[in-house]
């Protein structure tokens, strides 16, 4: 501090460049002290960014989006239906086709799978499997990493 401020602080109290950066000496006091809130608050508007590019992702081109399903095993074949299956263009996946069960199904059933994996807080990539039990074939994701498996259709 030069001397000209401190004759300013002895007769006059405070000095001008103090009195001009307290506000943000405040804040930032305020910021050192709550990192916590600041952490939480960080993450919040981070989760909120990823969900909204998620679903702008999923929306854009909606038109190509209702043309094409890609094959969630392999991501490469296209997913076709006939009267009594859904097959991928490429693997060996096939699902039998109740009367409910077509191929908007399926896509609404994915993206619901997808979200209920990243509303469970997992940011990994999940995998999907084909496995026949009890006589059914059915779809499955899975997650090594949160153990999750369930039943896609």
């Amino acid at each position: 501090m030069s001397i000209s401020l401190l004759l300013w602080d002895m007769v006059f109290g405070k000095s001008p460049l103090f009195a001009a950066y307290q506000g943000t000496l405040n804040l930032e006091y305020k910021f050192l002290a709550e990192p916590e809130e600041w952490i939480e608050t960080w993450e919040d508007e981070e989760d909120e960014y990823l969900a909204r590019a998620v679903y702008e992702h999923l929306q854009l081109n909606d038109e190509q989006v209702h043309k094409q399903i890609w094959c969630p095993i392999y991501k490469q074949g296209e997913l076709q239906q006939n009267h009594q299956l859904i097959y991928c263009s490429l693997c060996k996946l096939k699902l039998d086709r109740d009367d409910e069960v077509n191929l908007d199904m399926l896509r609404d059933r994915l993206a619901e799978a997808h979200a209920d994996h990243f509303d469970r807080g997992c940011r990994l990539k999940p995998k999907f499997c084909q496995e026949t039990r009890f006589g059914l074939a059915a779809l499955y994701i899975l997650c090594q990493d949160c153990s999750t498996f369930e039943v896609v259709i």
